[in-house]
């Protein structure tokens, strides 16, 4: 089945005709930034087609008429209308939008003019890619910092570590992974936090994500902006039911080296299974097949 998956966006990728772009931006009111935002994608220097889809969050839709919209490009402004927050908006987003591969910017973000055309060469040069990432230049407070995320990053670095230079706002993904095998963004996750490392997560299940070697997305707002410094020591809910939590325990058991514990968790959400939460490195290390998310 993978290797037939691998064979369908081989051909994606290396058809004649230049692959369709869709950027999602969630916004709650930042009109001006939004407005750079999403000029930044317009102005990019990508071949194809680009669409830029901005999704608004409790407040009334801005139809951006003031935005000069370039031959080959779109712009969509629609209400959230699935779980309030980002998760609930980059999916409604998602679901919206015609690309083939789906991009997503938050609304004080802007992305270099090549950007796109980077990403989408590397990814042209590795088909088998599940995703493509690019370093960024976070400029606040008189600073400017830039990270370069490695070449390529596996499921498992992404266990051991968040890999903190893969920042949302630079992932490309193919849409029919994320209405697919991949899944959307969950939106079930406590106050939406860690959703994206979730999504790098089940992404690498299916393939490793490749990055460009230079940064071609810069946050410059005036405020600080706190990346998520994830390692091994960061907790984890493994949603699993009672005789999975039961079986994982005594695999712990059986294992007395393991770091940490495993602890039992009250019922979450809704969904009527019991929780664990570990170090992340429990997962891989006793075999658990879920796929573990940020707390």
């Amino acid at each position: 089945m993978k290797q037939r998956h691998d064979q369908t966006s081989r051909v994606l990728l290396e058809q004649e005709s230049v692959i369709s772009v869709s950027a999602v931006i969630t916004t709650c009111g930042r009109p001006e930034l939004l407005r750079k935002a999403v000029r930044s994608i317009l102005e990019q220097t990508y071949e194809g087609d680009i669409e830029v889809v901005v999704v608004f969050d409790k407040i009334p839709v801005d139809e951006l008429r003031d935005v000069e919209v370039p031959h080959g490009r779109r712009l969509t402004t629609i209400a959230n209308t699935r779980t309030p927050g980002l998760a609930g908006g980059r999916n409604t987003g998602i679901l919206a939008a015609d690309g083939e591969v789906i991009g997503f910017c938050d609304d004080d973000d802007d992305w270099h003019p090549q950007k796109l055309a980077q990403q989408m060469a590397v990814w042209e040069a590795a088909p088998q890619a599940v995703a493509i990432a690019s370093g960024i230049d976070i400029r606040t407070d008189g600073t400017n910092i830039v990270r370069i995320p490695p070449e390529q990053v596996t499921f498992d670095n992404f266990l051991r570590s968040r890999v903190t230079a893969i920042h949302p706002s630079t992932m490309l993904y193919r849409r029919e992974d994320l209405i697919g095998r991949i899944g959307l963004v969950d939106e079930q996750l406590p106050a939406g936090y860690g959703e994206d490392y979730d999504l790098l997560i089940r992404a690498t299940r299916f393939g490793d994500i490749y990055s460009t070697p230079e940064p071609w997305w810069a946050f410059s707002g005036t405020g600080h902006r706190s990346l998520p410094a994830v390692g091994r020591t960061s907790l984890l809910v493994c949603r699993i039911s009672w005789p999975s939590f039961q079986s994982l325990n005594g695999a712990r058991r059986e294992q007395p080296g393991l770091p940490g514990k495993w602890r039992l968790r009250k019922p979450r959400w809704g969904t009527g299974n019991w929780h664990a939460s570990g170090h992340v490195a429990h997962c891989a290390e006793i075999g658990c097949s879920c796929a573990p998310t940020l707390l």
